[in-house]
C-alpha cells in the first residue's frame, strides 16, 4: 500500500518539475549579537556580508552597533547606535557609499 502511494507521488512530482533561470553563486553571511552590560544596558551588534562569488567580491557590507537601555522587563528598550554601509551594484561598475 505504501509503495503504491510512493510510486504515485514520485510520478506526480516528476510531472511538476520546472526550469528556472541560471543562478550565479553568492552568499549572505549575517551575525547578530546582543550582550548584556548591566541590568539596564545592552550592547547590540550586527554584521552582514554579501558577495557575488563566495568571498572577495563584496556586493554589500553592513556594520551596525549600538547601546540599548531596557525600559521594562518585557524587552521594551531604546537603542542608539551607528551604521556603516558599503554597497556596489551587481554590474561592478558603480560604487555607492552611504
Amino acid at each position: 500500500m505504501n509503495s503504491k502511494k510512493l510510486l504515485i507521488f514520485l510520478i506526480l512530482a516528476n510531472c511538476f518539475s520546472g526550469v528556472a533561470q541560471k543562478s550565479d553563486f553568492g552568499n549572505w553571511l549575517i551575525y547578530f549579537g546582543n550582550q548584556k552590560i548591566t541590568k539596564k544596558l545592552n550592547l547590540w551588534n550586527e554584521i552582514q556580508y554579501r558577495s557575488y562569488n563566495a568571498f572577495g567580491d563584496t556586493e554589500q557590507l553592513l556594520l551596525r552597533t549600538g547601546i540599548s537601555y531596557n525600559l521594562s522587563e518585557n524587552n521594551n528598550n531604546i537603542l542608539g547606535g551607528y551604521a556603516y554601509l558599503n554597497s556596489k551594484n551587481y554590474n561592478n561598475r558603480i560604487k555607492v557609499r552611504i
